[in-house]
């Protein structure tokens, strides 16, 4: 069985209400905030370009992390060699 590790502050999986609360996640690396939205779906957006990152664990449960645009571009620059200039 695959158990997720997070708060319920952190992560909400709840209908995409009208009446839901602004969503704001802090990038793991630098700690920015995002920009409020209504939808965790949002901020994965073209227009906003977060990033949300699945690990798995040794025990097995999974760990989500978010990152903000530029730094999902410097992990993914330094992960697999590409120069975010010619993104």
């Amino acid at each position: 069985m695959i158990s997720l590790r997070c708060d319920a502050d952190e992560m909400s999986l709840g209908a995409d209400d009208d009446d839901e609360e602004a969503f704001r996640r802090q990038c793991e690396m630098c700690k920015q905030w995002s920009p409020a939205t209504r939808t965790q779906h949002t901020l994965i957006s073209a227009k906003l370009g977060w990033r949300l990152l699945r690990h798995t664990l040794e025990d097995g449960s999974l760990r989500v992390e978010w990152r903000c645009p530029a730094c999902y571009l410097k992990m993914r620059s330094a992960r697999f060699g590409v120069d975010p200039k010619d993104e």
